[in-house]
């Protein structure tokens, strides 16, 4: 046999018993091992979604931010109307803008409401969409129709 040219001996009494009060103490150590890293890789997985998830609700914000902006500039061409803003997309987020002029008040991104305020009174309503995030928007400005001057009443943003 290949023990014979090893030069290694096997004592007929123990061949059979060696090493058995080792195999628990490795496997106890082996599944200890295992445990740790399964552990580290949830804990980083757990880790890196919720900074994907902070970075995609800030490019929402982002680009419904910049629906406010595309809204007024929008406003600043005509003050009359029809306001058509085609979805638009900041960096790898997208913008939705709805003007309501006159209206004020609306309960969803995209509704005007039926409610008549003032005259010169626009709310302009920018959802802000990055993967699985939204952010959502409202605008109220105020514009002078002889001057075109805008002025800012609030921007909040709120929830659906």
């Amino acid at each position: 046999m290949i023990f014979k040219y090893l030069n290694i001996k096997i004592s007929k009494g123990l061949g059979s018993k060696r090493g058995v009060a080792s195999l628990g103490a490795m496997l106890l150590l082996g599944s200890v091992i295992i445990e740790v890293g399964l552990i580290g890789v949830l804990l980083v997985t757990l880790l890196t979604s919720a900074n994907v998830g902070v970075r995609l609700s800030a490019e929402a914000l982002g680009a419904a931010y910049a629906g406010i902006q595309e809204g007024m500039l929008a406003i600043l061409r005509d003050k009359d109307g029809p306001y058509n803003i085609n979805p638009f997309t900041v960096g790898n987020a997208g913008a939705t803008v709805t003007i309501c002029q006159d209206l004020i008040g609306a309960p969803a991104p995209g509704d005007c409401p039926n409610a008549l305020l003032a005259q010169g009174i626009y709310e302009i309503h920018a959802l802000g969409d990055a993967l699985t995030r939204q952010r959502w928007l409202v605008a109220v400005v105020e514009v002078n129709a002889a001057t075109g001057l805008i002025r800012i009443q609030s921007v909040e943003e709120k929830t659906r």
